[in-house]
């Protein structure tokens, strides 16, 4: 037959078991906070996924907005881009300044392709034309036609190509073009 434990022996296991029981108490009310805070965390997360979903049906996963059908390629700068207001944070200032409409902005320089002669084109034509030119007649040339960039980045690479002939001048600054 099993002994029974001593009297200090069967105190020590109860204090244990109330020690272990309160410590349970305070370690499943601190589970419960936490479960809590990342089920409020999880629904933040949620809300924020829905909303970038939301912003991906309007704009498209390319980050602009898709065209509707038969109209491809770029927007007109003096197009307008309406802007909703986001949901949750923000309050109403900052809601009323979104959904007002914003220009998208201006370009500088021109789109490429704008032109019906490429640059390459324009300054071989105008050799050709005059019979050959400097580097700063050709540049005035360019700048006249309205280009953006530098007629030297074309002249650069024409004259590797074979398509150009530079001569350096003597004594000056810039060279003389001609065609071959």
């Amino acid at each position: 037959m099993a002994r029974k434990p001593g009297r200090k022996t069967a105190a020590k296991t109860q204090t244990k078991a109330a020690v272990d029981a309160s410590s349970s108490r305070q370690s499943t009310t601190e589970l419960r906070n936490l479960i809590s805070r990342l089920r409020l965390e999880q629904q933040h997360h949620i809300d924020s996924i829905a909303e970038i979903d939301q912003t991906l049906r309007e704009f498209g996963p390319g980050g602009a907005s898709s065209p509707s059908k038969g109209q491809r390629g770029r927007r007109k700068a003096t197009e307008t881009v309406l802007v909703s207001p986001k949901k949750g944070r923000g309050g109403r200032r900052k809601a009323a300044k979104a959904a007002r409409a914003r220009p998208t902005g201006t370009r500088r320089s021109s789109p490429a392709g704008k032109y019906s002669v490429t640059g390459q084109e324009l300054i071989l034509q105008f050799l050709k034309d005059k019979g050959g030119s400097t580097t700063e007649e050709i540049r005035k040339h360019w700048e006249e036609s309205g280009r953006g960039s530098k007629a030297e980045n074309y002249l650069t690479g024409l004259v590797q190509t074979g398509q150009l002939k530079r001569t350096k001048l003597p004594g000056r600054e810039g060279s003389m073009y001609s065609v071959p």
